[in-house]
């Protein structure tokens, strides 16, 4: 009796750790596999009853070299085993999550390879199908180790190696993952041709799936019962996986899309349903020949396709994946219990705690510039906002929550977590600040800062983008000094080229916008007179050119996209020749969006230095490109608004005449879309334009004075109130001033 109680014992320490760690009693849990380990075991019993406990401490606690000598010893145990393979595969992968909580890279890249080639004797095996996914979630770890390290190359041939095992084996749904992990990878590292070729590789694959012979295998897998394994070679793919992985490619391709500025692309089905704009009189301006034509053609503004309800279903792609983000939520709804917690293929792609977000962020980024759907815009955000609170309480993060409070069991989560919420929060505060609601801004970028403070390693990637958004800021509430500061602090940090060309454009606005202190009261005085000779009330800004070209730098280009000779020599003049910011060695390429802000912000040096043709000839050739191919109406604002006042400044002795009437289409052109976008800033800039003209032609308008000066009123009001805040307001335009001096 005394012998069978023994015998009995560990059957029974082994159910109840089962039974607790079901009801979420970790520590009890913990206790019996202790105490279970103790007991004199067979040896295949002892490796599972370790491997749980090293899987328990992993998970619940931070005692993680008891876990990896309970792990070590199973892995001992098992290699004396015949067959158990899935369960050395598993051990191997716990090891590896231990040397990655303990920051031991080598060690986490040794466990993840030491099991990569399984021996052709398992083949032959009933648990191929299940080590088959264990082999390729390790290189798929391993290619994820590398990506995190900077190592993009190993990255590349850990993530070769895996696809070439999936050929090997006809594992379709793993090839697929594959192809998305190579997609990310070529993403991050800039590598754009490779990313061209995987998409089109994915394209392939995926049409394959959707094939004839590919639905008559769906239907012999549906008879037979399903699939059975997880290697996804012999039956149709998981309709689960299958969902997960085309909403995974769509957005990469959305983003893909949106990094290169093709967003008409992105929403092009809503563009197409917008009716032309209506033809323009004849006109022909002397410095730009027939561009000025063309230029009209492009910025007569389009109408909004239909009334701007968030009800109304997304534009193109973002459609496409809402569908698919509906079609798993549905899927998950009809699963079982067992299967939401988890048992599929070791195919590890965050749940919908994550990917809304980021679907989220996608579709407020690709419409907030052009899309007239304010609303909808708005409802992403709020969406995405609500969707991260959830993920943020998941990761452990709280009030007053810092970097060193996080347990490293849940630092990936978290990070993922924060960098969506900032991301989203500095999209919010770009959307209000182009609507002049500099108190919403405030908090946002309040909130953006402290995210910054609390967790500076994890959001180290975005602290550029932080810097950018507050110079944003600044420039609203005319604190121009401390813009410059931090645009200048964003393109020296950029993560990248283009990063670094729109911190480039953004601080050299802010030099053009204001005169050199040196000469200020004289060059104020000649502006004056230059305004009245020009027969205008408000006198022509010409700003600090100098200090704008050496922040420019090598992103300075004449016509045809030429770099400047000039920049070098301003470049090297100003700040010990910081002017490039070493932008050059980034990773990157520009996209539309940078290039056609690049030139504009070129298109204004030239113009303040009186190369009004040239000038003219550089915002000519890119405004279609703003408006119908990046669809970025703000872009499209500026570029019309800075073509009118170069139709406004020509000189009768420069072979060519003021053209009132050309300047007033473009004005009433940007007047329009800025009005249709609720762009107060860009409204503003043209009914000042607007009124302008109207003095140039000796109109007395009053109903025009009047409008000129509502959308004015309206700015100054906003920022007298972010102002009367001052401590806030101090406090967010100060923000990293002091760690930068």
């Amino acid at each position: 009796m005394a012998e069978l109680s023994t015998d009995a014992l560990p059957n029974a320490l082994a159910l109840l750790a089962t039974s607790y760690e079901r009801d979420g009693c970790p520590i009890q849990t913990i206790h019996c596999l202790q105490a279970l380990v103790n007991c004199q075991l067979p040896p295949d019993f002892e490796a599972k009853a370790r491997m749980h406990l090293g899987r328990v401490l992993l998970e619940h606690t931070y005692n993680f070299r008891e876990a990896l000598s309970h792990l070590l010893r199973a892995q001992i145990l098992a290699k004396s085993l015949i067959g158990n393979y899935c369960l050395k595969y598993e051990i191997q992968d716990r090891i590896a999550t231990c040397y990655q909580y303990s920051g031991q890279d080598a060690m986490e890249l040794q466990a993840y390879t030491a099991l990569s080639e399984p021996p052709k004797s398992i083949r032959n095996s009933s648990e191929w199908p299940a080590v088959c996914g264990w082999v390729c979630r390790l290189a798929q770890r391993a290619a994820a180790l590398h990506a995190s390290c900077g190592r993009y190359d190993q990255a590349v041939q850990a993530a070769k190696d895996g696809l070439a095992f999936t050929e090997a084996n006809g594992i379709r749904d793993q090839k697929l993952v594959f192809l998305l992990v190579l997609l990310q990878i070529y993403l991050e590292r800039w590598d754009h041709a490779a990313v061209d070729s995987v998409l089109e590789a994915l394209r392939i694959a995926l049409a394959d799936e959707t094939s004839p012979a590919a639905a008559a295998a769906a239907a012999t897998s549906a008879a037979a019962g399903g699939s059975s394994g997880v290697s996804g070679g012999e039956g149709a793919l998981d309709p689960f996986l299958k969902s997960h992985l085309m909403l995974h490619m769509n957005l990469l391709k959305v983003l893909y899309m949106l990094r290169r500025g093709e967003v008409a692309k992105i929403v092009k089905v809503e563009q197409q349903q917008q009716p032309p704009p209506p033809p323009p009189p004849p006109q022909q301006q002397a410095g730009g020949g027939g561009a000025a034509a063309a230029a009209v053609e492009v910025a007569a503004a389009p109408e909004p396709a239909g009334p701007s309800s968030p009800e109304q279903p997304p534009p193109g792609l973002l459609h496409t994946l809402e569908m698919y983000m509906e079609q798993i939520k549905r899927q998950q709804k009809d699963q079982s219990p067992g299967q939401q917690q988890g048992a599929r293929a070791p195919y590890i792609l965050s749940g919908l705690s994550s990917l809304e977000p980021l679907l989220c962020l996608v579709g407020a980024l690709a419409l907030r510039n052009g899309s007239s759907r304010p609303r909808l815009v708005k409802k992403y955000l709020q969406r995405g906002l609500s969707c991260v609170s959830e993920l943020t309480a998941a990761a452990g993060i709280g009030p007053g929550t810092r970097e060193r409070d996080l347990p490293m069991q849940c630092q990936e989560q978290a990070g993922v977590a924060l960098r969506l919420q900032s991301l989203l929060l500095q999209c919010k505060a770009q959307v209000a600040l182009s609507k002049a609601q500099l108190r919403v801004a405030r908090e946002d970028l309040l909130t953006c800062q402290q995210l910054q403070e609390c967790f500076p390693n994890m959001l180290s990637g975005l602290l550029a983008g932080t810097h950018l958004l507050t110079g944003q800021y600044c420039v609203a509430t005319g604190e121009m000094h401390a813009a410059a500061a931090h645009f200048e602090f964003a393109r020296l940090n950029a993560p990248s080229r283009p990063a670094a060309a729109l911190a480039a454009v953004l601080e050299a606005e802010v030099h053009l916008s204001t005169p050199p202190l040196q000469h200020g009261e004289q060059q104020q005085a000649e502006q004056q007179q230059q305004g009245a000779q020009e027969g205008s009330g408000t006198p022509v800004v010409m700003g600090d050119v100098a200090r704008a070209l050496a922040a420019l730098g090598p992103f300075y280009t004449v016509q045809g996209g030429t770099p400047a000779a000039s920049t070098s020599a301003a470049g090297s003049s100003m700040s010990g020749g910081a002017g490039s910011g070493g932008s050059e060695s980034l990773p990157g390429v520009l996209g539309h969006l940078e290039d056609v802000a690049c030139k504009l912000a070129s298109a204004t040096c030239l113009a303040q230095q009186g190369e009004l043709g040239t000038a003219f000839q550089l915002l000519s050739s890119v405004l279609k490109v703003a408006l119908r191919r990046v669809d970025h109406h703000q872009l499209t604002c500026a570029i019309l608004n800075h073509m009118a006042l170069i139709y406004l400044r020509q000189q009768p002795q420069q072979g060519s005449r003021i053209d009132i009437h050309s300047a007033k289409e473009m004005a009433r052109s940007s007047l329009s879309l800025s009005q249709q976008e609720r762009d107060l800033w860009a409204e503003n800039q043209a009914m000042r334009t607007m009124s302008r003209i109207a003095k140039l032609k000796g109109e007395n308008d009053q109903a025009g004075s009047r409008s000129t000066a509502e959308p004015e009123q309206r700015i100054t009001v906003a920022v007298m109130d972010a102002l009367s805040d001052s401590g806030r307001h101090g406090y967010a335009v100060g923000w990293g001033l002091r760690a930068m001096a």
